[in-house]
């Protein structure tokens, strides 16, 4: 009684990585019983970049803008990720870095699901730490 239990501890602590896994049907129909949700299906690197632009503020002086369009490469439907934006210099080297929550970046601060296929526009106005000239983007 007590080895189920635990068993049952463990698999609550780790509910968002287990239900990441093939069993997450078995799962839903244990959730159910016990009246708990399982948390959205999330594979952030199935997003895929397809255009992105990172230029001068058309308004404010000393500030950037980045754009980009992701794309849901995932077979299910999964919330927008969270971005991680890098920003270097001419000779590589590190001048910026930050993550963006969803609600940072989507118009409106929704952050409903993508479906598969789906897109979602960023929009990023940031303060030019200077000299930046290239990034990188990950998601978290």
């Amino acid at each position: 009684m007590l080895a189920l239990a635990l068993a049952g501890q463990l698999a609550w602590m780790n509910l968002e990585a287990l239900a990441a896994t093939p069993a997450r049907p078995l799962l839903a129909r244990a959730c159910a019983l016990a009246g708990c949700t399982l948390p959205a299906r999330r594979d952030p690197g199935a997003f895929v970049v397809t255009e992105r632009a990172l230029t001068a503020h058309p308004q404010r002086r000393g500030a950037l803008r980045f754009t980009a369009t992701l794309v849901n490469g995932a077979d299910f439907a999964q919330p927008p990720p969270v971005i991680e934006l890098r920003l270097s210099d001419l000779e590589g080297r590190l001048v910026g870095a930050r993550r963006f929550r969803p609600a940072e970046y989507l118009a409106g601060g929704t952050a409903a699901p993508v479906p598969p296929g789906g897109t979602v526009t960023v929009r990023l106005d940031l303060l030019d730490p200077g000299g930046a000239v290239s990034f990188r983007i990950a998601f978290r």
